[in-house]
């Protein structure tokens, strides 16, 4: 199984600092704040080694030591949270109240912290100790080791503030999509195709519904747990990943270079452990790689190599990126969707005599309806002076003689009055306009422009 990393490697701590009852001796309780610096290796004074650096080359699996034990042998993430030192007896909560005895703040180490931190702890190391038995020797996986790593953690993102990549996705603080290296630490539903199929071969009455089945459970995500070796996210697996998990492609302890990614049931920022069953990372196959043993774990540094055309599935997803070169541009064409679902492609030439055929058909409406207007004072409030000016105008026989004998108030009276008619008058028509151009499907239309070009891939 390949081994779970941090970005570096620490050099394992000598167990020799032992009481004589066996347990790792400890600085002396005392009331501190959470600034308290625990860990006597951070910051580090001098450049670590990276894994090929230490360990030569990656691990190998041919054999396994016989001093290993079977439950480091076979431990997993799952096991790694159970898992207590049998000479101790020294479990998780243990661990929790010897960091709390170094210093510690209850307000930041709780038990949850302390379990979460110790489970992924404990199978980094058992796995160090399964893919290099000689090398570890049962020198990597004891309490003092542990002890210091949760020293070392608590330093890092309580006292320094340093957060994984998990950690400041669903924190909302990093984008999911950002590259990065994750590991495979289990694997929740692994559909079994192969039975399925032996099923659907049996010649009886219920061989349709087998085959449904079948081609039900090809097209469910398979999900599992993702790492980044300080916090743990479920993943969902699009239909290609599935598929290659499938086939036994995906394994637990494997590294992948995630690129595009994104989160499911994610509303806002939310810790660890509320988050577990709730948010999934939807990953894809084509921004998802197999990435080296000696990778670190994290956000990458650098973007990842364009993704080749061949390369590409039509259902996997965004591409993060790719190169392609500029073989032709073709003219500009027009989608318009009309009203029951339906659409139609336009050219350029073709746009221009649809758009104006609808101009004529909108004005045509909106003459009629504005000829059918009424342009006589229709004026509901008859005390008004402008309306009673109004009506005596119509009346009149010669209005203009009547016009030059109104007094200056009046004129304003009426002034006013003609510019509300006028307003209601165009409100008024506007809404039938509005109304008529509704029932005869003219109401507005939704055209996309659009430009296809032909390219050629030239990633390889």
């Amino acid at each position: 199984m390949p081994l779970l990393t941090m970005v570096r490697f620490i050099t394992p701590i000598s167990t020799n600092r032992q009481s004589s009852a066996g347990v790792p001796k400890l600085p002396p309780t005392q009331i501190t704040s959470c600034r308290t610096k625990l860990s006597a290796y951070y910051p580090f004074q001098h450049k670590r080694k990276t894994w090929k650096e230490y360990f030569g080359g990656p691990p190998c699996f041919n054999c396994l030591a016989e001093h290993i034990i079977d439950e480091v042998k076979l431990m997993d993430a799952k096991g790694a949270e159970r898992y207590k030192f049998h000479n101790m007896n020294t479990g998780a909560e243990e661990f929790h109240k010897l960091l709390i005895a170094c210093g510690a703040s209850l307000t930041y180490a709780t038990k949850e912290w302390v379990n979460n931190h110790y489970k992924w702890i404990v199978w980094k190391l058992a796995s160090l100790e399964r893919c290099y038995p000689t090398k570890a020797a049962g020198k990597f996986l004891t309490v003092a080791n542990v002890l210091d790593e949760l020293k070392y953690r608590y330093d890092r993102e309580v006292n320094n503030g340093h957060r994984s990549a998990i950690k400041k996705i669903l924190e909302g603080n990093a984008l999911p999509s950002l590259m990065m290296v994750l590991c495979i630490s289990a694997i929740y539903s692994h559909p079994d195709v192969h039975k399925l199929e032996a099923v659907g071969t049996d010649e009886n009455e219920n061989s349709i519904k087998n085959k449904s089945l079948l081609a039900a459970k090809r097209n469910m995500p398979a999900h599992i747990e993702l790492t980044d070796g300080w916090y743990a996210l479920e993943a969902s697996l699009d239909v290609a990943l599935s598929e290659q998990l499938q086939k036994r492609k995906l394994f637990i302890g494997q590294k992948l270079r995630i690129w595009g990614a994104s989160l499911c049931g994610w509303t806002g920022p939310v810790s660890f452990h509320e988050a577990s069953g709730t948010v999934k990372l939807m990953v894809h196959v084509n921004g998802s790689y197999r990435a080296r043993w000696d990778d670190p774990l994290g956000f990458c540094k650098h973007v990842g190599p364009p993704l080749a055309f061949k390369c590409i599935k039509a259902s996997g997803g965004r591409v993060p990126r790719t190169l392609v070169g500029v073989a032709r541009i073709y003219p500009v064409l027009y989608k318009e969707r009309l009203p029951d679902g339906s659409s139609i492609v336009r050219s350029e030439r073709m746009e221009r005599k649809a758009l104006q055929l609808y101009h004529q058909r909108v004005s045509k409406i909106a003459e009629d309806i504005m000829s059918e207007q009424d342009e006589n004072c229709a004026s509901t409030d008859d005390s008004e002076e402008g309306a009673k000016i109004c009506k005596m105008l119509e009346q009149a026989a010669e209005p203009e003689v009547m016009m030059a004998g109104l007094t200056s108030e009046q004129m304003i009276s009426f002034s006013s009055y003609q510019a509300k008619q006028k307003e209601a008058r165009q409100n008024e028509v506007a809404k039938k306009v509005e109304n008529a151009l509704e029932v005869a499907g003219l109401s507005s239309r939704d055209v996309t422009p659009f430009l296809k070009v032909r390219v050629t891939g030239l990633a390889h």
